[in-house]
């Protein structure tokens, strides 16, 4: 084989080494990001489905209190506490 061949031969093998590099860098950073992404889809999923559930005992409490408010200023601090709860998670008719 000529000098220039196995020049030629070594630099088309060192293209395709880098490439490959390139390549396999590339796939793993977007597999990465596609299972960040979907894990934190299903975290705020998971976030909304416990903020509902807390909605509807905070919800609970709430109309309980506004159907016959408490008498003392504990109570009544402990009602606009659970009703500003109701407000925070944007609680369906709260």
């Amino acid at each position: 084989m000529t000098e220039p061949k196995r020049k030629r031969r070594i630099s088309r093998v060192a293209v395709l080494i880098v490439l490959g590099y390139v390549l396999t860098n590339s796939t793993a950073i977007m597999y990465t990001n596609i299972v960040s992404n979907r894990d934190q889809v299903r975290a705020e999923q998971s976030a909304r489905k416990q903020s509902q559930l807390f909605c509807q005992v905070f919800q609970t409490i709430d109309q309980a209190y506004q159907e016959t408010p408490p008498a003392t200023k504990t109570g009544k601090n402990f009602a606009q506490a659970i009703h500003q709860l109701v407000l925070d998670l944007r609680c369906l008719g709260g």
